[in-house]
């Protein structure tokens, strides 16, 4: 398996305050740009036929005081290091332990610092409606993350 492999999301709306704000933050950064996800499963070696449902899900409630840099080696693409600013989402059953928002990613150089994450913080508090997402702003979805290139990565 490459990078992160086959992984399931729940995408959320283009419109939806953290969508904006994983935009504002490819801009600012200058990293590249994606679709604002919450992962579900990640480096699959297959695509599954289904995702978690999101039946049940009135809403995810968002944690920015929690917003943190965090960093991985991907050993299948050459140990490479796998930089992301990470926003802590409400826990639900069908959610991983850490659930997240990834609201920025880097690939190789260096790491996310606290100035970045700090204004990550800042400009998610700047979007009118971060606070949550309603579940019918969010839609399951699974995508091919093995390309090193993030805006590579596509609906499978």
């Amino acid at each position: 398996m490459k990078g992160f492999g086959y992984t399931a999301w729940w995408r959320m709306t283009d419109t939806h305050a953290w969508s904006l704000a994983v935009k504002r933050l490819s801009q600012l950064f200058r990293t590249p740009a994606f679709p604002a996800h919450i992962t579900l499963r990640s480096r699959l070696r297959y695509n599954p036929v289904e995702c978690p449902s999101l039946q049940g899900y009135e809403r995810l409630d968002a944690f920015p005081h929690k917003i943190h840099a965090s960093s991985t080696m991907i050993r299948s693409w050459d140990y490479t290091q796998f930089h992301a600013i990470e926003m802590p989402v409400s826990d639900h059953f069908h959610l991983p332990r850490n659930a997240h928002v990834s609201l920025a990613y880097r690939v190789g150089g260096r790491p996310f610092n606290q100035e970045e994450v700090a204004t990550a913080t800042e400009v998610v508090r700047s979007i009118p409606g971060w606070e949550f997402i309603q579940g019918t702003e969010l839609s399951a979805v699974i995508y091919d993350a093995t390309s090193e290139e993030v805006e590579r990565w596509h609906q499978a």
